[in-house]
């Protein structure tokens, strides 16, 4: 949903920068659902450690077949899809076939696809730092990569810019979806996962939730007042100055997931759509630019003012993408192409930092009556695989998939 709300204000935002109550509320909306893919990252570094990292009789090449069937296949469809739909809104067919295959290294058949390059990236080296995080020295690793990350933001956002020179150009221009400048949450997601039931035990509550989530808005509105300094120059476009490249974003997204799985281990109203939307998640992160374009075409004829685009045009995307999944899905032969089909594998034993976990597990809600008790996330996890979103269902193949 976050990622959709992104797409959807950055259309409000395209009219002249600072000009406008429409703009800077578009401009607040986008830069409050920045925390989705950093949070998205750390998770599925969650998932995959949980799943896989203490797993007896791991197989590497079992996993990468999942990885292909679940990610892998369904990108490389829709980056044919989008091409084509490309190259007939431009009549470009002559250099399709070139432009086909720089697109399925580079992830720039459309413009969201690029995050699916960075997660294979992910996928690709989780067998080798799997053991990682049973070794005493993780700690201190997490926190370097964590630096490395917020040092490669800062250097992206305050010193190269959104036109980079020199002999690293190409890498910085490409930093969007090169693992070191999201490793940082990746590495945060492998420390928690052998100690997710120790950390809900201790989730914060009270006082300290609501000191994460005045922390948040603080770090939102340090956000906001670069985002208003950056587009004050020229030479800075409002899609730069709207990034999550940059350490304030980086605190935000890391506060914003505390306060979200402080908010989940206590149990969410209506988990049931959650679960649902987490299962469907990255259908709709690859069908959404489709909607969008569509619902927008036909709003923007209307000539409405910027309010009722909105709430016409963000509803439509997220329920018409909702949809193209779960038709894909029960479609015969196409649930593969939106990362739907198939079985999660086998759960083997796990460890609680290190150490066996007892089979008895002591559920931790607002009281031993509480109407809406913690979900057993550890268990979600364990039933449905390395699944990186909230859930799913036990036909969904979970670890074979991303869910943002």
């Amino acid at each position: 949903m976050a990622v959709v709300l992104i797409h959807v204000t950055a259309g409000l935002m395209a009219g002249p920068p600072g000009v406008g109550h429409a703009f800077w509320g578009s401009a607040l909306l986008n830069q409050a659902a920045r925390f989705s893919l950093g949070a998205f990252v750390l998770i599925t570094g969650v998932a995959l450690f949980h799943a896989y990292g203490d797993r007896p009789g791991f197989s590497t090449w079992a996993y990468y077949g999942r990885r292909l069937r679940g990610v892998v296949l369904p990108y490389l469809a829709w980056s044919v899809l989008y091409a084509l739909w490309t190259a007939r809104a431009e009549s470009q067919w002559a250099h399709l076939p070139t432009r086909l295959l720089l697109d399925l290294l580079s992830g720039n058949a459309m413009y969201h696809l690029y995050f699916v390059v960075l997660l294979v990236q992910f996928y690709l080296l989780f067998p080798l730092l799997r053991a990682l995080p049973r070794r005493r020295w993780f700690g201190g690793a997490v926190v370097a990569a964590v630096l490395v990350q917020i040092a490669l933001d800062a250097v992206s956002f305050y010193h190269t810019g959104p036109f980079p020179r020199g002999p690293l150009a190409v890498v910085f221009r490409y930093s969007d979806r090169l693992l070191p400048w999201w490793m940082g949450y990746f590495a945060i997601g492998a420390w928690v996962a052998p100690r997710v039931e120790t950390l809900r035990a201790a989730v914060p509550r009270g006082f300290t939730v609501w000191v994460l989530v005045g922390a948040s808005v603080l770090t939102l509105a340090w956000m906001m007042a670069e985002f208003a300094l950056y587009i004050r120059n020229p030479q800075h476009s409002v899609g730069w100055a709207a990034s999550e490249f940059r350490p304030s974003a980086v605190l935000y997204s890391l506060l914003v997931c505390a306060v979200i799985l402080s908010a989940a281990a206590r149990g969410l109203p209506g988990m049931r759509l959650w679960l649902e939307l987490g299962r469907c998640s990255f259908g709709v992160y690859l069908a959404h630019p489709l909607l969008l374009a569509a619902a927008a075409s036909l709003a923007l004829r209307l000539h409405p003012s910027p309010l009722p685009y909105f709430c016409a045009v963000f509803p439509a995307t997220l329920v018409g993408a909702y949809l193209i999944t779960r038709g894909l899905e029960h479609l015969p032969g196409l649930g593969w192409t939106v990362g739907l089909g198939g079985r999660p594998p086998a759960a083997g034993p796990r460890t609680e930092g290190g150490r066996p976990r007892g089979a008895k597990h002591r559920p931790c809600g607002r009281g031993p009556h509480s109407a809406h008790p913690a979900p057993d996330w550890p268990a979600q996890l364990r039933q449905h695989g390395a699944h990186p979103g909230p859930g799913g269902r036990a036909p969904a193949p979970g670890a074979d998939r991303p869910g943002l």
